[in-house]
């Protein structure tokens, strides 16, 4: 009987024995990691260094996207910039995810209200960013600082109008459709996201933010020469198109920090390249980058103006951020309704900041710009002088921390992202549109001296006092 016992006992203990072992092989196991050979660092001390990066919400959308993009490399960058604690090494990445630090995250990259939008007809929906088609991409160098495909001189040639042009026998759209423009440029993935060469990882990851409103002709030409100079200079990009999408005069700032918006949520961008929809760079040796030191203004020399140097004088056509410094000047001001006055409200913020704006002298940052007369519903703004006036003052609170607007549609075309945007009105703006200026133009000479001058207008709140001097003007600023 004792016996019977004893053999039943070990049968048992064989068994449990089986199944312990059967689960530990089930058990995912941390992959062997070469600058850690004894095992000294534990699954323990990788969670508690790290898994403070996964509470901030903002951090895990860049994070996890960073991550789903292919690039373990960038993921890593990004943790040692904004969470200088955690030690994580790349080839603890696949043990992380292994046991879970990462599991809970990478379920948000494909959130539906993040993924909504379509496809050129607005049917299929895609993530904001698609993956990358080059596996292995990660493992391969960094992309040489200057790259070998840089040829000089684009060769840029407009119209006014589109045209049909002929070449031998056959036919052509000049400027491309977006259709055209796709096939051209075959490794775009949907949105207008390039994911960069196929032998060598892009050293930077850009935003190219272009507001908008009706003129396609202007977006195709500019579509068409951006993504051969951008491809030239081996970067990782998006094109994001901010379209106004209602009857008010058209916002430009509030396009920009809008798209600006969007973009940083989409991920981690090096890069944000605020441009003009009609300007065209004319030589691939105008690199779009950006340093964290100073703002990049890459437009001094445009054909409109004779090719002359800017100078200190404003910011407009092109210029790039970093988001630290985009974010330190609170983006561009919403006040500005029709044309004129926001790159010069966005130079007085850089003053105010002291921050560097950095413009290459070089003979060959040249731009073109396509010729074209003013659009209706964006007249010049005849009150953005006295906006000026107020620039510093408003700085604090009008950007993109007091951003309203409303982005009602997202279209994901192979060559770019569509936001639909429906601007606000401020309560600056509503004040100004029922007053007459106040500041005049200082671009304006001063008036002849009439023949006879009887009195001073009355705009001090006085009656006119009678006054005679002969061929002069008395100039008499109101009181504010």
């Amino acid at each position: 009987m004792r016996a019977g016992r004893k053999l039943l006992l070990l049968l048992t203990v064989v068994f449990c024995a089986y199944i312990f072992l059967f689960l530990h092989l089930l058990t995912p196991r941390r992959p062997p990691n070469p600058e850690d050979p004894e095992g000294r660092r534990t699954l323990r001390t990788v969670d508690s260094a790290c898994a403070a990066a996964f509470k901030n919400p903002s951090l895990r959308k860049k994070l996890t996207r960073t991550l789903a993009l292919g690039d373990p490399d960038r993921f890593i960058q990004l943790l040692e910039k904004y969470l200088p604690t955690c030690a994580l090494k790349r080839t603890e990445l696949s043990h992380a995810q292994g046991y879970g630090l990462l599991d809970p995250v990478l379920p948000t990259f494909r959130d539906p209200k993040e993924v909504s939008g379509a496809v050129l007809n607005g049917t299929t929906p895609s993530p904001p960013l698609a993956g990358r088609n080059h596996t292995g991409r990660s493992g391969q160098d960094m992309c040489p600082r200057q790259s070998p495909l840089l040829q000089g001189q684009v060769g840029v040639q407009l119209f006014d109008e589109p045209q049909i042009l002929t070449q031998g026998d056959q036919h052509f759209n000049w400027p491309p459709t977006f259709e055209e423009i796709a096939v051209t440029y075959p490794d775009l993935q949907i949105g207008g996201f390039y994911p960069g060469p196929k032998h060598c990882r892009c050293r930077g990851y850009n935003a190219i933010i272009v507001p908008y409103r009706d003129r396609e002709s202007h977006l195709r030409y500019f579509l068409h020469y951006m993504h051969q100079l951008l491809q030239r200079q081996q970067l990782c990009y998006v094109v994001i198109v901010a379209e106004q999408d209602d009857n008010e005069t058209f916002n430009k700032g509030q396009m920009m920090n809008t798209a600006f918006a969007y973009a940083r949520d989409l991920m981690q961008f090096d890069c944000y390249v605020f441009h003009d929809v009609d300007v065209i760079a004319e030589d691939d040796r105008i690199l779009y980058t950006c340093r964290d030191d100073r703002i990049m203004h890459y437009a001094p020399y445009i054909d409109k103006f004779n090719y002359e140097f800017f100078k200190g004088i404003t910011v407009g056509a092109a210029v790039g951020f970093t988001e630290e410094l985009f974010v330190s000047v609170n983006g561009y001001s919403n006040e500005y309704a029709g044309w004129g006055g926001e790159d010069d409200d966005m130079m007085e913020r850089i003053n105010m900041k002291k921050h560097i704006v950095w413009r290459s002298e070089q003979n060959y940052t040249r731009f073109k710009m396509i010729k074209h007369g003013s659009d209706a519903g964006n007249s010049e703004n005849s009150h953005r002088w006295d906006r000026l006036h107020l620039a510093v003052k408003r700085q604090p609170l009008d950007g993109v921390n007091n951003l309203d607007t409303t982005i009602s549609d997202e279209i994901k075309y192979r060559t770019h992202t569509r936001l639909k945007v429906k601007t606000y009105k401020t309560g600056l703006q509503r004040e100004l549109d029922q007053m007459e200026p106040i500041h005049p133009d200082p671009r304006v000479t001063k008036p002849e001296a009439p023949k006879k001058l009887n009195k001073v207008p009355d705009i001090l709140g006085q009656k006119g006092i009678p006054i005679y001097l002969p061929g002069k003007v008395l100039h008499i600023k109101p009181k504010l």
